[in-house]
């Protein structure tokens, strides 16, 4: 529902008695970019687009001023927004970091430290770069698919996103899906039909590949469509955040590196670990588990059972 914000409580409580009495199914989700908890007492909504999920994530992941998150600073703003909501709404928040409201989420890493959805494209910020992403851009974007794979909630992915596309705010984040089977010109001009520097527009097949095996792991994986949410370990001087989504027996350790450096992940275990991305296995040694994290990368650890 857009701009649900302009539109009275009343009507939404007798929006919600219609359609359950012609659908007890059907889901009502509102497009609220703050604290949407006044439309989340179960009388009215049954979800919302989480801008602050998106605010959060851009300032912890992209940012590098003076608006960067540290790692503590992230966990403190994830825990408030849950803090503010029923705990069944935060497995249903809608986790995205772009919309059709905003410029695509390749295009906020490339350009970085400015508020969100502010001067986000070069109609009001003559140094907005609208050029194709480079690789480094879709490594970030990648420990960002990471995060919204594995946290807590249902995360939404702006479509496009997974195949490549970039592009600044409205009507620029708007343009056609990039499909594989298609050949496409290159772009060589910005959303004001001002000639630059052509970029090759084309599907994306690694990028892809990552977000089906992201979320292929999503779907197999229980525990993390439905399980609590700990975090473990929240080092601000690397950059290193990790956290634990638990659902009875069954556990999923998530690690994620927002530092360019490499670095060694050192968590308490009392068993094996078998990280689902890569396939590696990471045995105790005195009831620890270490693990090597390239540069803006990320782990999703699973316990082994040995014979």
């Amino acid at each position: 529902l857009d701009v649900a914000n302009q539109i009275a409580h009343p009507f939404w409580r007798d929006w919600r008695k219609l359609v359950k009495s012609l659908n007890p199914d059907a889901i009502i989700i509102g497009e609220i970019w703050g604290d949407a908890s006044a439309w989340l007492q179960g009388d009215e909504f049954d979800s919302v687009m989480n801008y602050q999920f998106a605010k959060a994530g851009v300032r912890f992941f992209i940012d590098t001023n003076e608006s960067h998150l540290s790692v503590s600073q992230f966990d403190h703003e994830l825990a408030r927004v849950r803090k503010d909501y029923p705990q069944p709404v935060s497995y249903a928040l809608l986790n995205l970091y772009d919309s059709h409201d905003t410029e695509r989420v390749a295009s906020m890493i490339r350009n970085p430290n400015r508020d969100y959805d502010k001067d986000g494209s070069p109609r009001g910020n003559p140094r907005y770069d609208i050029s194709k992403p480079t690789a480094r851009d879709r490594q970030v974007q990648k420990l960002m698919a990471l995060f919204q794979a594995t946290y807590l909630g249902a995360p939404m992915i702006y479509y496009g996103t997974e195949a490549g596309m970039w592009g600044a705010d409205d009507p620029d984040d708007r343009k056609p899906m990039v499909w594989a089977d298609l050949k496409y010109e290159s772009e060589s001009a910005d959303p004001l039909n001002r000639k630059r520097v052509p970029d090759t527009v084309e599907f994306d097949p690694e990028l892809f590949a990552w977000y089906q095996r992201l979320f292929l792991i999503r779907r197999e994986e229980t525990a993390l469509r439905q399980g609590s949410f700990r975090a473990l370990v929240t080092d601000d001087s690397k950059q290193i955040y990790a956290f634990e989504r638990a659902l009875g027996a069954d556990s999923i350790i998530v690690v994620l590196n927002n530092n360019w450096n490499v670095q060694t992940v050192t968590i308490d275990a009392s068993r094996p670990y078998r990280d689902l991305l890569t396939q590696g296995i990471f045995r105790p040694k005195e009831k620890r588990i270490s693990l090597k994290l390239e540069g803006k990368s990320g782990a999703i650890l699973k316990p082994q059972v040995e014979p």
